[in-house]
């Protein structure tokens, strides 16, 4: 085999390699997400619930970035919420949500979520 066709044959063994490996890193990379993304989904869903029949906005993106390790492994979210969006009685409020992770079968749950009303007048608070 000539020389130039040898050279060829080596850069494309390399780049092949170097695909596989960056393959390998990011299928890690989105597998590792998934799973704080359905922690995340948590804390969505129990916003959801917490806020059923009211009229509100969350932004459901941030909260999932917002992702930190918490005491005794948890994960915690935060994020904000905006309560009767477009009215003269819209409050923007931040919630915090931690989440239990997989411990020996048990399955991830919420143990606490928390809107954190500082700063709002008592008129201004939502009903309930």
């Amino acid at each position: 085999m000539p020389i130039q066709a040898q050279r060829i044959q080596s850069v494309h063994g390399r780049i092949l390699v170097a695909s596989v490996r960056y393959g390998v890193v990011l299928a890690s990379i989105l597998l590792a997400s998934c799973g704080s993304s359905k922690r995340g989904e948590l804390c969505v869903n129990e916003t959801n619930r917490r806020l059923e029949g009211q009229v509100f906005r969350l932004d459901e993106k941030a909260l999932h970035a917002s992702e930190q390790a918490g005491a005794d492994e948890t994960l915690v979210f935060r994020g904000s919420v905006v309560l009767k969006p477009g009215t003269s009685s819209e409050i923007t409020q931040t919630i915090e949500c931690v989440v239990a992770t997989n411990a020996e079968g048990v399955p991830d749950r919420v143990l606490n979520f928390r809107f954190d009303w500082s700063g709002v007048a008592s008129n201004k608070l939502p009903p309930g």
